[in-house]
């Protein structure tokens, strides 16, 4: 289930609850609010007669094209919904004691890894055992691409006052008795599009750390809706904007990790025929 389809499943109840409070819609049609109960960029409601093209707030690009008519207004949802916002609107449901549909397949395939088959791994003519897999070499190239692209520097004062923003505790657990790490709170691989910028590094311990693994800091911090809304909060004071949704980026990446094992095939391949080729005259002569 995509995000968007996981929020369209569930507006059926927050129309039944804005019919029921009359109050909560004016929330839903508010920017302001809506940013602070949903991490959305727009207002979740706008009445179909404010919507205006020559308003980037209000323009109908960020809006669906269905309408529903709550309170004798008649509303659009906005479109502009990304994995960062299911905790928000998880908790907003929690909140008014509704209760979402399963979130399968939103934000994590773990259900759909469990039911499928074992991969079949096809070695190699040469496989090794315990040789350099090409796949750390693709990883590295991603991780190279994605530490350098802009042209931010910072440095380690920088550093020491990212780990002050957190009360030089743990971004995660909020624990400040063990050594703090730094961190990269969107991983740096190509599904996450994590950036080495400072506004995507957070202090964490040790165990939160080796326990986050590749996980996004949203996955893993799950239902913890305050320490994502304090990591939300210095992204945006760091001016750092995600690429997990750029689908332009995520294809290139795609493209120069399937580049790494294309040319080093082609290198194995020549170095091979060469040492063959040496190998025949050598027995020749």
């Amino acid at each position: 289930m995509s995000v968007g389809e996981y929020i369209y499943k569930n507006l059926g109840q927050i129309i039944e609850y804005c019919n029921q409070v009359p109050d909560e819609l004016n929330n839903l049609l508010d920017i302001k609010k809506s940013k602070e109960l949903f991490n959305l960029n727009y207002a979740f409601f706008i009445e179909t007669k404010n919507i205006n093209e020559n308003d980037n707030k209000k323009s109908p690009a960020r809006y669906i094209r269905d309408s529903y008519k709550i309170n004798d207004k008649e509303v659009r949802i906005t479109n502009d919904w990304y994995p960062r916002n299911i905790p928000y609107f998880n908790k907003y449901l929690s909140d008014r004691g509704l209760s979402p549909v399963i979130e399968r397949d939103v934000n994590d395939n773990t259900e759909r890894n469990k039911k499928s088959p074992s991969k079949i791994v096809t070695l190699r003519e040469n496989s090794r055992y315990k040789g350099n897999a090409i796949g750390n070499a693709q990883n590295l190239l991603i991780r190279n691409i994605l530490s350098n692209l802009g042209d931010e520097s910072f440095n380690e004062n920088d550093w020491i006052e990212t780990k002050k923003y957190f009360g030089d505790k743990c971004a995660y657990c909020d624990n400040s008795t063990e050594e703090l790490v730094m961190e990269h709170a969107i991983p740096i691989n190509k599904e996450k599009l994590g950036e080495h910028r400072i506004g995507n590094l957070v202090p964490a311990c040790n165990k939160c750390n080796k326990n986050k693994g590749d996980k996004d800091y949203r996955e893993f911090l799950g239902e913890n809706i305050n320490a994502i809304r304090k990591i939300d909060e210095y992204m945006e004071s760091k001016n750092y904007t995600p690429l997990e949704d750029d689908n332009y980026i995520k294809a290139l990446l795609k493209i120069a990790y399937e580049e790494v094992s294309i040319i080093a095939d082609r290198y194995i391949k020549i170095l091979n025929f060469e040492q063959q080729q040496i190998k025949t005259e050598e027995k020749n002569d």
